[in-house]
This record gives structure tokens, C-alpha cells and sequence, in this order.
């Protein structure tokens, strides 16, 4: 009669046990659990309100989301001007609440007729192009004409750095000002390859950056 007991209640505590985990898991947001976005766009958490997806094009790519739509802080960073600059990324760089890595060199080609051989681009990865040839302007650099009869331009490679923690965001020209920030910041520069990460997100549902608490309820 005790063993039956005995064995009636470690049925009960370890039930008991599996709900507390399994409520613990279902409390943490889908911000921190979804690894796609409309069932086929892969989808990679960074810190909210920001998340970076793989788009459909040939080849895809990966690119910054603002305002996550699983966020419940969606609309904190006043991204409308950037938002949709961050693309072409390969790695990504997240501690401390700050996101932070490269936008890769590029090609645009702008095929308009009100377009001339003259492109300038600013570090937020806003695009001018004069008719005439002009001085670069502060925050500022000339794209180099590819090919000049269907309007090809170089874009080189710039830096950005996002801080989540006062919803501020820079962009740089130059890797040793970007380098500066992040030392000052007392920020780490490592960078993640986002399709080895996103894997290790599929396959263990955590991320390195995650805070210490929604990976102890993740991996219960």
C-alpha cells in the first residue's frame, strides 16, 4: 500500500513538474520563438523590436526588420528612413542590447531617364543622383560608374550599430570609426554567420543573445 503511495505521488510531482516547464516555455513571447515568418520566410530574433529575415528573391538574402511584427515594442526606433537599408547582410553582431555589422558591397543599377552617370549615397544609404558632377557632401561618398550604358554603380560596403537600449542608430563609411563605437560602447565585435545561427536557432530554439532567463524557459 505505501509503494502504490509512493509511486501515486512521483506520478503526480513529475506531472506536476511538466506542466511548470511547459508553462514556463509557453509564457516566454513568439518573438522569441518563431523561426519563420508566414510559414516559408526565415526568420532570426535579435533584440525587440529588431529581427532580420531571408527574403525570396534569386539569390535570397537576408535584411534588418525595425519593427518586428511579433514584437511587443514594435515602432520604438523611428526606422522610416533606414528601414529598408540594411540588406544584403551576411553576419550580424548582437550584445549588450546593441545590433551591429556590415552591409556588403553592392551593385545598383538605376535605369531611369532622368538619371545621369553621377550617383552619391549617404551613410544611411540614402541615393542622390545630380545630373552634373558635384563635391561629395559630409556623411557622403560618389558611387564609381560601372558601366555607364546601363547605369551600373558600385556601392561600397558601410558599417551600422543599433542600440536597442536608447533606440539610437549610426552608420558609418569608414570600419575604424565603427570599431571606436563599439569599444566605447564596451561591446563585443563578434560577428555570427547568420545561416550557421539561424540553423542552431532551428534546431535548439536559442540564440547566444538571448537574456539568461528566456533561455533557461526556452530549454526547459
Amino acid at each position: 500500500m505505501i509503494k502504490e503511495m509512493r509511486k501515486i505521488l512521483f506520478v503526480l510531482g513529475l506531472a506536476v513538474l511538466l506542466s511548470a516547464c511547459d508553462n514556463s516555455k509557453s509564457k516566454v513571447s513568439r518573438y522569441y520563438k518563431a523561426t519563420t515568418w508566414n510559414r516559408n520566410c526565415p526568420r532570426l530574433p535579435l533584440y525587440e523590436p529588431l529581427a532580420i529575415y531571408k527574403d525570396l528573391s534569386t539569390p535570397p538574402e537576408w535584411f534588418m526588420s525595425f519593427d518586428d511584427l511579433l514584437s511587443g515594442k514594435k515602432n520604438e526606433i523611428d526606422y522610416h528612413s533606414i528601414g529598408a537599408n540594411i540588406i544584403s547582410i551576411n553576419d550580424i553582431g548582437a550584445d549588450r542590447g546593441v545590433v551591429y555589422g556590415c552591409i556588403k558591397e553592392s551593385e545598383l543599377i538605376e535605369t531611369g531617364a532622368e538619371f545621369g552617370n553621377y550617383a552619391f549615397i549617404n551613410s544611411k544609404g540614402g541615393f542622390s543622383f545630380p545630373l552634373k558632377n558635384r563635391p561629395s557632401r559630409e556623411n557622403e561618398q560618389a558611387l564609381v560608374l560601372i558601366d555607364s550604358t546601363k547605369r551600373s554603380f558600385l556601392v561600397p560596403e558601410r558599417w551600422y550599430l543599433i542600440n536597442t537600449k536608447d533606440t539610437t542608430y549610426k552608420f558609418f563609411f569608414d570600419k575604424k570609426n565603427y570599431q571606436a563605437e563599439l569599444k566605447e560602447l564596451n561591446v563585443s565585435s563578434q560577428l555570427y554567420d547568420i545561416d550557421s545561427v539561424y540553423n542552431e536557432y532551428v534546431s535548439t530554439g536559442v540564440l547566444p543573445w538571448f537574456p539568461d532567463s528566456i533561455k533557461v524557459a526556452l530549454r526547459r
